[in-house]
């Protein structure tokens, strides 16, 4: 029993997957996890991420693959809190990102890939003074630019069919970041 399962991962683990299985344009949609951390005394925030991207992948040897990807994702990351006299609302809109990967082939329908890239997002506070329904009321909305780093395992499904997991870290101006960890199913053509 112990051998059939050593031959079993030796299997899985020693086919190297092919560049060309992994190359070409492909559009994906995915949701996840995510926490955005302000850069002030409020603590971080959880919430759902859904969005969409494109990419365009090519084979730089048999195994080993870059590519250029842009996405858009929305959030659902509100918080609100109350000092004094004053209310604060605060969420997160939308992240745009544009990013380059590298990855190579790991076993017959895997690949695991690395990213970095450029990430903008948009983020939106209240602050209401006298309370949720006082005489003065402030909106201030805010587009921050930042770098972001992170890596995946993309699993090839079906023919043109993959699906992936990704955990992204960006660290934006004012000290803002955020932690995500993504699932996507993608088509490639």
């Amino acid at each position: 029993m112990l051998w059939s399962a050593l031959l079993r991962w030796r299997f899985f683990w020693t086919g190297s997957a092919h560049a060309e299985d992994f190359t070409g344009p492909r559009i994906e949609a995915r949701a996840g996890w995510d926490r955005a951390s302000p850069g002030d005394k409020q603590s971080s925030v959880d919430g759902i991420s859904y969005g969409i991207a494109a990419g365009y992948d090519i084979a730089l040897t048999d195994s080993l693959i870059a590519g250029l990807e842009a996405g858009v994702d929305l959030f659902n990351n509100d918080t609100s809190w109350v000092s004094g006299t004053t209310a604060f609302e605060s969420s997160a809109k939308r992240d745009i990102e544009f990013a380059g990967r590298i990855g190579t082939g790991l076993g017959e329908n895997f690949l695991v890939y690395a990213k970095a890239g450029y990430s903008n997002a948009r983020f939106e506070e209240t602050m209401t003074v006298g309370g949720t329904t006082g005489n003065s009321r402030t909106e201030l909305s805010t587009n921050l630019d930042g770098i972001r780093v992170g890596a995946g395992l993309e699993t090839k499904l079906d023919d043109g069919i993959y699906a992936k997991t990704e955990y992204r870290y960006t660290n934006y101006e004012q000290g803002v970041s955020r932690h995500q960890v993504v699932a996507a199913i993608g088509l490639r053509f």
